[in-house]
């Protein structure tokens, strides 16, 4: 059997009102669908059985292809809990923490230490005893507030391939798990083909104005801006002889330092 192309399972999984790829794979193997578990599980592999958290193996993988990812803090969940507060120091500041234990159990969106560690904390407790003795690696990043987000789908046919991308600037989490639709997408074979949709749709005049839009974590943004930082995230995909390398690419606008926008990398398919 064929593998499914990238395109047949975004349009699978946003046509769905499901979850992130972890509760897809579930449910494609209680339905049977081996095809499309198949190809879930490419686009969300797990790490080796080694303790390490999934995290890090992504982690890895954005460094080898040289993209900008987020400071992060891996570390052994008892080692954490010995000092809870002086390891979280050593993460640069941010407006909010997302902690992840293993796939499925995680805690997003709270700008509070004690949240935090009290997730943790609880999570360790419910372990067998013979479990807390084992190795068991957490990520914890504290990130800026993404302003916009996105996934770019690069292809494998000619040279210069082709891009077909689609952002938001509302809530990230609710973007990519598909439940709302892209305010901006781009199109692109040997120039860039812009649309804009909902609140950032021109109508019949030119979408090149200082208009500025409200965008996720109450900042605001032009047309102008968007595109301009999009552009900037394509050219950190790694090239070879003119050619981006094939695959798909997930990628936050986090705000850092106040008003100053940068693009880092949460995932990559290639």
């Amino acid at each position: 059997m064929e593998k499914l192309s990238i395109n047949e399972v975004k349009k699978t999984i946003e046509s769905t009102a499901g979850a992130g790829f972890t509760d897809w794979k579930i449910r494609a193997g209680e339905m049977g669908n081996k095809l499309l578990l198949n190809t879930l599980k490419n686009l969300d592999r797990e790490p080796a059985n080694d303790g390490r958290n999934a995290h890090h193996v992504i982690l890895d993988k954005l460094k080898e292809l040289n993209l900008p990812t987020e400071d992060c803090l891996f570390i052994e969940l008892k080692d954490f809990l010995d000092d809870p507060y002086e390891k979280l120091e050593k993460i640069p500041s941010g407006d909010y923490y997302f902690t992840s234990i293993e796939p499925g159990k995680h805690l997003a969106n709270t700008k509070n230490k004690q949240d935090v560690i009290d997730f943790v904390r609880s999570y360790y407790e419910d372990l067998l005893p013979e479990q807390q003795n084992e190795y068991k690696q957490i990520f914890i990043s504290h990130n800026g507030d993404a302003v916009m987000s996105g996934h770019i789908i690069v292809s494998n046919d000619g040279m210069p391939n082709s891009l077909y991308a689609e952002f938001t600037v509302g809530n990230f989490n609710a973007f990519h798990r598909g439940f709302t639709s892209p305010e901006i997408i781009l199109e692109r074979e040997y120039k860039n083909q812009w649309s804009f949709c909902g609140q950032l749709d021109p109508g019949n005049e030119d979408w090149r104005t200082l208009e500025e839009f409200d965008c996720a974590g109450d900042f605001k943004m032009s047309r102008l801006i968007m595109a301009e930082l999009i552009n900037q995230s394509i050219i950190h995909l790694p090239q070879d002889d003119g050619n981006i390398l094939p695959g798909t690419y997930e990628v936050l606008f986090e705000r850092k330092y106040e008003n100053q926008i940068s693009p880092v990398f949460i995932e990559a398919v290639v």
